[in-house]
């Protein structure tokens, strides 16, 4: 399907002001919901075409506000490369990025309609990655991903309460969470990713490359061309792939930029780490003209300023500089301290509600209820079935 006619183009992009004020909503009601929101899909075109100003609600509900929600996220979607994607703890949770990268896209999703304080993060997670390679028709064991539930990463053994929200998850969790996740998404599971366009710039920049080192260093030339434009443009397309994982874990691009124009800016912001012979700023210039050759020039314009105004916004996030790309600790780079008081108030807040009082806990408990009545109504009927054969027996 085509980008522009998706759900994903029509109801889950925003701007910054939209994208704001509904992750302010997600956090001002209070309480435990067993039905999943979803009031994000759509949200921007309702507020543009009321004409509203998207004025805050709150910025906090009794003391945990959206950056902690963000961060208790961050700590969450960064586990989820040792769950899916190709850098997973087993082989049998192994997938391509595109999988890996669905499953930050839903976990984000969900929480701009709904609180961690009412979903826990950790089973949504697990959930997203479950649904995330059906969508992209790839295969995750899931007994395999539950069991992965029980490693977390070093850094989080010596943090009583990073251990603690890193728990195990159990197979008959992640399918509860799965049926909530479903419905915070309004089931709409279309994604575009940006991964076409960097393979595609992936391909041109490596025939730069290549011809470059081909008449720099002399020992190349034993080198067939279509073999050093193999392993070069491999070599690219995976920094350039593991640039738009922590693209879309660390910043909101994805909900700003259409995926085309995050492929370009992540493409532009790499290239400095990649090929220092040339300026990135002049190859992505050369490439939109030669990619785009029936566009006007005002139209080329266009798209290299929102090119490199995507560009700039990534620029700015300290957690996608290049010294942080290949050096995140296994928590990030966000300080303990932050995570420790985010933590702390999630805590604090989820015990002050009686015991079991979350939208999962609360979900659960109706389905077991289901399953029991339905479980004694079977029972019922082969009993009744039974006595009346007995009957027919008995003289």
């Amino acid at each position: 399907m085509e980008y522009e006619r998706s759900t994903h183009a029509r109801n889950w992009m925003f701007n910054v002001d939209t994208l704001l004020s509904c992750r302010q909503q997600a956090i001002s009601i209070d309480g435990a919901h067993c039905k999943a929101r979803k009031f994000a899909s759509g949200y921007h075109h309702r507020n543009q075409s009321n004409h509203e100003a998207c004025s805050p609600i709150s910025s906090s509900i009794n003391g945990f506000s959206m950056e902690d929600q963000e961060l208790v996220l961050y700590i969450h979607i960064h586990q989820l490369e040792s769950l899916c994607g190709p850098k997973a703890l087993f082989d049998g949770l192994r997938t391509s990025e595109r999988v890996l990268c669905t499953a930050i896209t839903f976990v984000k999703r969900f929480y701009l309609s709904n609180s961690v304080l009412d979903f826990d993060p950790r089973q949504i997670c697990m959930a997203a990655a479950f649904l995330a390679a059906k969508v992209e028709e790839e295969k995750i064991e899931l007994d395999l991903l539950s069991h992965a539930t029980k490693f977390v990463k070093s850094s989080a053994i010596s943090s009583p309460l990073l251990c603690q929200e890193l728990s195990y998850v159990t197979i008959s969790q992640i399918e509860s969470a799965e049926k909530i996740l479903m419905e915070g998404l309004n089931y709409e599971f279309i994604n575009h990713h940006a991964n076409v366009t960097l393979r595609n710039v992936a391909r041109e920049l490596s025939k730069w490359s290549s011809d470059a080192t081909a008449t720099i260093d002399p020992n190349t030339k034993s080198l067939s061309n279509d073999a050093l434009h193999r392993s070069t443009s491999d070599h690219i397309l995976v920094h350039l792939l593991e640039m738009e994982t922590r693209t879309l874990m660390c910043t909101d691009s994805a909900f700003l930029y259409a995926p085309a124009t995050l492929g370009l800016a992540i493409a532009t912001v790499a290239l400095g780490s990649i090929d220092n012979r040339r300026c990135n700023v002049e190859f992505m210039q050369d490439y939109l003209v030669a990619q785009f050759p029936l566009k006007s020039e005002d139209e080329l314009v266009k798209l290299y300023r929102e090119v490199n105004s995507a560009a700039i916004m990534l620029l700015s996030n300290p957690l996608l500089s290049h010294s942080a790309i290949y050096t995140l600790n296994d928590n990030g780079v966000v300080s303990n301290a932050s995570i420790e008081t985010a933590l702390s108030k999630k805590r604090r807040l989820q015990s002050s509600r009686p015991a079991g009082d979350t939208a999962l806990a609360t979900r659960t408990r109706h389905a077991q209820k289901r399953n029991w009545s339905h479980e004694m109504f079977q029972n019922h009927g082969q009993d009744s079935c039974r006595y009346s054969k007995i009957a027919k027996i008995t003289p």
